[in-house]
């Protein structure tokens, strides 16, 4: 019986080994499929159950990182739809703190389909690298005004669709109700409901709009914080260049 019973531990764990060996050679095949931009090898590898998605090199290089250094913006879609985690930081260095996620190469390479996609799955915008700078910033920095404007409009944009979303669904309630009523023969009641929604989308419009203006004052008032800082310092290089002449 513990001859048998050790022969079994051990053929376990080979199993277990031989697994780990096959996950690993997956993930390792789909991260370069991703880095090759192949959409149809990256599909064949990681089946319906999307395997090998989230590997990882010891840089922490994944292959959705892989997939938007080179602008594969279909392998990353796929990726984004197995759930991949897109706040890894990925370095050359293999110190985390100085990584870069997803998102900011994107931004800092102009990649404005990705930057979409990544955002509507959960990359974060306010994560930074060890200069201090955010995926926004890099976009300014190389010029992709489209890019940072989307960024920071971002958060507005994501309130706004929560709130439509709910409109539409309560209108739909109350678009329920009105034929409901109407088919009954109750009218009165069909002007009652019909009042509310009315009122509802009112209600609505200006809290989208209040929530729009507020965000095009603090986005205005950044911008300014942005200029003061920036004429700050080209007046510091102008009296330093008087001092020394």
């Amino acid at each position: 019986m513990g001859v048998l019973t050790t022969v079994r531990a051990v053929l376990l764990f080979w199993t277990i080994i031989a697994v780990a060996k096959e996950d690993k050679y997956i993930g390792q095949q789909v991260f370069e499929a991703s880095r090759r931009g192949d959409l149809a090898k990256v599909k064949q590898l990681a089946g319906e159950s999307c395997e090998g998605v989230n590997w990882q090199d010891s840089t922490k290089w994944t292959p959705l990182g892989m997939a938007t250094e080179y602008n594969s913006t279909d392998v990353v879609i796929f990726l984004l739809g197995c759930n991949v985690e897109p706040n890894i930081k990925a370095t050359h260095v293999g110190n985390d703190e100085d990584g870069w996620t997803p998102l900011i190469l994107a931004s800092y390479k102009g990649y404005i389909d990705i930057v979409k996609e990544l955002l509507q799955h959960g990359a974060d915008p306010s994560m930074k690298t060890s200069a201090g700078k955010t995926a926004s910033d890099y976009a300014r920095d190389g010029g992709y005004t489209n890019i940072t404007k989307f960024i920071d409009d971002y958060p507005t944009i994501q309130l706004i669709e929560h709130i439509t979303g709910n409109v539409t669904a309560e209108l739909q309630k109350q678009l329920t109700e009105i034929i409901t009523a109407k088919t009954h023969g109750n009218f009165l009641l069909v002007h009652v409901v019909f009042l509310a929604a009315v009122v509802i989308v009112l209600l609505i419009t200006i809290v989208v709009g209040l929530v729009y203006v507020k965000h095009q004052l603090r986005h205005m008032q950044q911008s300014s914080q942005r200029h003061a800082v920036i004429f700050n310092n080209d007046q510091n290089k102008q009296d330093v260049h008087i001092y020394e002449n």
